[in-house]
């Protein structure tokens, strides 16, 4: 993958499925975070899908909580923005386990605890973006 791929990648990869609504296609891309440098997404339709963030391809990519709101500022990692955010809504079911988090759009990632019961950093199912994946954006099979 280049540094910043204007496309997404169908990559096997292993992805965290305590929390996970969606059971679609997986694709990958890069971030601009040193922090957490690849996105998976799986999809349940181009409109909803589950983000999850991975430290290299061969990780296991993790779940995002957010500790100032619902997720909706990781509409960023997709090009989408949060004022057309859609969550599946359960954050309080979302389980304990360790992922990355971060309270703000923008700001780099960390990783630890996240879940309802054991920290501040909840997360969803699913989300939705405002924006279609792949939609017009090329993806490389390989």
């Amino acid at each position: 993958m280049s540094a910043t791929p204007p496309c997404w990648y169908a990559h096997n990869v292993s992805v965290d499925n305590s929390f996970n609504g969606c059971t679609g296609q997986i694709l990958v891309k890069r971030t601009n975070y040193t922090s957490a440098p690849y996105l998976a997404v799986q999809l349940c339709s181009s409109t909803r899908y589950k983000l999850f963030l991975g430290s290299s391809l061969g990780a296991t990519f993790m779940n995002i909580g957010d500790g100032s709101g619902s997720g909706a500022d990781h509409c960023e990692l997709v090009g989408g923005s949060e004022a057309n955010a859609l969550d599946a809504g359960n954050y309080v079911s979302s389980p304990s386990v360790d992922g990355y988090y971060r309270n703000t759009a923008g700001q780099e990632f960390s990783y630890g605890p996240i879940g309802y019961i054991q920290s501040s950093y909840y997360f969803h199912s699913f989300l939705e973006c405002g924006v279609s994946i792949p939609g017009t954006t090329t993806v490389v099979y390989g």
